[in-house]
């Protein structure tokens, strides 16, 4: 009988892509927020600074996101999400056709976690990468991200968090 919590090792994490921003990159920035125009501050720091080409910007379904990530469709636009999400306070990125209706390369859900450059009073910020202690763990069993101040895991499709408990 196995041990309770005994995880079955997964496939090998792949190397992330070199992360390069792509100023012709289609972007859509979702708030999953309650805070007023941020989606906006942020797609204006992106078009200020030719991180992306914005399409859409404005609120995304719900206003309880937990974390905020940058979505990319195709295989081959993970660089240009990882620079994005680097860009935008390390936030993380994942793969999904969650998104794919709105015929860009990348979006972004703002959640209330999100730090990075755009919030009111930041507009100094570099928008650098994340300090070592907010980097997320991944859980093996799923290939999730670990929530560091919660333990709970990461959705990549939604930035929601899930308790595991529940599952």
């Amino acid at each position: 009988m196995p041990l309770v919590g005994t995880a079955t090792p997964g496939p090998e994490p792949q190397p992330k892509a070199d992360a390069v921003i792509d100023p012709n990159a289609t972007v859509v920035v979702l708030n999953g927020t309650s805070t007023p125009n941020l989606a906006e501050s942020v797609s204006g720091l992106i078009t200020d600074r030719q991180w992306g080409q914005i399409v859409y910007s404005g609120s995304a379904s719900e206003t309880d996101v937990e974390l905020s990530a940058v979505f990319y469709m195709d295989p081959a636009d993970e660089a240009a999400a990882e620079a994005l999400a680097t860009k935008l306070g390390g936030i993380s990125s994942y793969q999904t056709d969650r998104y794919v209706d709105y015929g860009v390369r990348l979006v972004v859900l703002i959640g209330a976690n999100y730090a990075g450059p755009g919030l009111e009073g930041d507009e100094d910020q570099t928008g650098g990468a994340a300090s070592p202690e907010q980097d997320a763990a991944v859980d093996p069993e799923t290939g999730y991200a670990i929530d560091p101040e919660t333990g709970k895991l990461v959705d990549p499709e939604t930035g929601q968090l899930i308790d595991r408990a529940t599952q």
